[in-house]
């Protein structure tokens, strides 16, 4: 007996994109650093540069911090009782990379993305928990999840809202990270996961980044 095809339902198959960088968000997200990921002169300086940006950015719009619990009353104390606080566990502070892609549809809707994490390419001895990050946010949230068949990083694109989108080739076309993945494999994707039409691809990275592009 023949099973019947699964269909997969994309972003833009439900009229969802990604909204410019630039516009009015409803929120803003951040991870609270933890010395898992890093020293502890790192992790002090961290916490000392990512303070007065929550501070300031919730003097505009709602921030939510994700936090371990043990965190969350250093959180307040510095940051201030206006700050909401999310116990999910994380590893790296860096949550555009771990976290998901917001879309919108332009009719009030919301929705995310979920890349696959490998840790950046295995740069990092663990990220079990970030690796699963997104899909616990959503969940507790309450907001529509996309899993993508790609492994990415948030900060390996950037986007106009209006189509166009600039992607660093190298994060996405790794043959340790999606083997058998090309260009046109990449664009595919981000098109009915992002809602673009057109992608400005760079190919060279820093010769030391950590990230591998």
């Amino acid at each position: 007996m023949t099973q019947p095809q699964q269909t997969v339902t994309r972003p833009t198959d439900d009229g969802f994109y990604m909204p410019a960088e630039w516009c009015r968000h409803a929120r803003t997200w951040a991870a609270w650093p933890t010395t898992q990921s890093d020293s502890k002169d790192k992790f002090r300086a961290l916490k000392n540069e990512l303070t007065p940006a929550l501070k300031a950015i919730g003097g505009y719009e709602p921030v939510t911090v994700l936090a371990r619990p043990n965190d969350r009353a250093e959180i307040i104390e510095q940051c201030g009782r206006h700050i909401d606080v999310l116990n999910i566990p994380h590893i790296s502070a860096r949550l555009r990379d771990t976290g998901p892609t917001f879309l919108v549809d332009g009719k009030g809707g919301s929705a995310a993305v979920d890349w696959q994490f490998d840790g950046w390419a295995g740069q990092v001895e663990s990220w079990d928990e970030d690796a699963v990050l997104t899909h616990t946010l959503l969940g507790e949230t309450e907001i529509r999840r996309f899993r993508a068949p790609l492994t990415l990083e948030g900060t390996a694109f950037c986007g106009d809202g209006e189509g166009t989108l600039i992607a660093a080739s190298s994060a996405a076309m790794r043959a340790d990270r999606n083997q058998g993945v090309h260009k046109l494999d990449v664009f595919d994707i981000l098109s009915r996961w992002l809602g673009v039409t057109r992608v400005i691809w760079i190919d060279d990275c820093l010769g030391d980044d950590f990230s591998r592009g």
